[in-house]
Parts: structure tokens; C-alpha cells; sequence
């Protein structure tokens, strides 16, 4: 929410105002949307395995954590041009046979293989145009947007897609990997090293306590206790809880935090140490 506004600004206002960009706001939102849910599914599954590692390697999940990004980075790359790219954009095999025949024998005399050369249909978004080689091993393809495929001569073609393929010739993709597995590496034995002050600081079981995330204490929640009370109420009708009732500190099925056990701190994590039994 912080970033929104530039966010907003750099890829749809400033789009606009140099004629790039072809979507409304709701189809910049449309867009928008589908990128936050895949981020998001992703995120999740990578933060389900971090505390995983978290509890099964807590001495460790440093090294194990670094390899694990390195893993999903390769597998995200492999499925790039079958899985993602599809979500957003239609793609197909270019129908022109003297172009494919061109760009694969380029492919060829840069020593780097491809499967074929495909399009997708970036001009319903934007007027900008663009290139790439795509995917790993049987996944290797060319990806031409229908924009360069409309707007550029097959020379103008050839010569956008030896950029791309240059920085696979020098292995700056490899070389990126590696620059990542290292920034990982410090990043992690960095929030080891901190964490463990932060443990013991915000009396938790370990780094691998849920009850760390994301700010080291859950405070009582009225709306949870809520939502277990309706709940209850329609499981259980004969335990004489009114499905959706009020809060109130006799009744069961809440979540075991009825009150605020402290006063909230003025500096980070604003929060006090957690509840009993929450790191369970």
C-alpha cells in the first residue's frame, strides 16, 4: 500500500503520457490483480518453507535456505514460458517459416538451442515492443511480442533478439544466479544473527516460532473471536453459543486472548512479548 502511488504512477500515468501504454484503469488493476495473486501463492509457499527449514535445520537453515532460493530460481525460470507467461498473456507458434528459420539458425550460430519461436500478445497492454529467450532445457523457446512481430522488418527482429541472446552467450543469467545465491547467504546468516537477539528479546521458543510473525505478538482480537463463536454456533448448536454474538469473557470459543495483557511500546516492535502458549 506504501508503494502503491508510485507504483501506480511509473506504470500507468507515465505509461500514458508517452503514448506507450493501452490500458484503462480497470484493466491496469485487472492486470495488477492477477500479478498480487501469483506473488502471492508464491510468497506463501516460499514462506512455508523457510519456517519449515526454520524448524528441521534451526543451526543451519542459512545454507539450506540459500539452496532452496537457488532451486525455486531455476524452477521459476524452467516454467517461465509454459506456466507464468500464459496467466498473462495468450501465446502461440509464430506462423511466419522464414522467420522461425532465421532466428533459430541465429539461436544455432550463438551455440544456444531452442525449441521454436513463439509470439504473445502484448499490444492489447502496450505499444512497446519486445524480445526474449526464454525457459531451460526442453523449455527453451524465443518469445516475440505481437508488437516487435507487427512494427519491425525481420532485420530489426534478428538484431533485438542477438541482444537477448548475448546475455545468455556471456552467462549473465548464470552470473545473476550467483550474484542472488550470494545475497541470499549474507541476507540469511544476517537475520540469524539478529533473530537470535530478537528470541530472546520477544520471549520466543526460537526463530521457527509462528508467534515471531510477523510482529512477535498477537494482541486480542475481537473479530476472531467472533468468527469462532458464529462458527461454533452453527457446528454446535446445543452448546448455547448464539451464532455471531458479542465478545464477552464467559463465553467459549474465542481465540484465548480476551484482553491486551500490556500497554503497546513506543518503539519497534511496538508490540510486548507473546502470549502464553502462543508459540503453539
Amino acid at each position: 500500500l506504501v508503494g502503491f502511488p508510485v507504483h501506480f504512477s511509473g506504470s500507468f500515468l507515465l505509461e500514458h503520457r508517452f503514448g506507450l501504454s493501452r490500458l484503462s484503469v480497470g484493466g491496469w488493476l485487472k492486470r495488477e490483480g492477477k500479478r498480487l495473486a501469483v506473488s502471492a501463492l508464491l510468497g506463501a509457499l516460499l514462506m512455508e518453507g523457510l519456517y519449515a527449514l526454520l524448524r528441521l535445520t534451526p543451526h543451519h537453515w542459512p545454507l539450506w535456505a540459500t539452496v532452496g532460493w537457488v532451486v525455486f530460481s531455476v524452477v521459476m525460470a524452467r516454467v517461465f514460458p509454459t506456466i507464468l507467461l500464459p496467466i498473462f498473456y495468450k501465446t502461440s507458434p509464430v506462423a511466419d517459416d522464414a522467420l522461425v528459420r532465421r532466428l533459430l539458425e541465429l539461436c544455432q550460430r550463438a551455440g544456444l538451442s531452442a525449441l521454436g519461436v513463439f509470439r504473445f500478445d502484448l499490444g492489447a497492454e502496450t505499444r512497446k515492443a519486445n524480445a526474449a529467450l526464454a525457459g531451460l532445457g526442453k523449455t527453451r523457446r524465443v518469445l516475440l511480442s505481437d508488437t516487435l512481430l507487427a512494427d519491425f522488418t525481420p532485420e530489426e527482429i534478428e538484431g533485438v533478439l542477438a541482444h537477448e541472446l548475448a546475455h545468455h552467450r556471456f552467462h549473465h543469467i548464470t552470473k545473476l544466479l550467483l550474484m542472488s545465491a550470494a545475497g541470499s547467504w549474507i541476507a540469511f546468516t544476517l537475520t540469524d544473527l539478529v533473530g537470535q537477539h530478537w528470541v530472546q528479546t520477544l520471549g520466543l521458543e526460537g526463530l521457527a516460532d509462528i508467534a515471531g510473525f510477523p510482529n512477535g505478538r498477537r494482541p486480542g482480537d475481537d473479530v476472531v473471536d467472533i468468527s469462532l463463536r458464529a462458527v461454533m454456533g452453527v457446528l454446535y448448536p446445543d452448546a448455547g453459543v448464539p451464532a455471531g454474538c458479542a465478545p464477552q469473557g464467559n463465553l467459549p470459543f474465542t481465540d484465548g486472548a480476551l484482553v491486551n495483557d500490556g500497554m503497546f511500546d513506543d518503539a519497534f516492535p511496538y508490540l510486548r512479548t507473546p502470549l502464553p502458549g502462543a508459540g503453539n
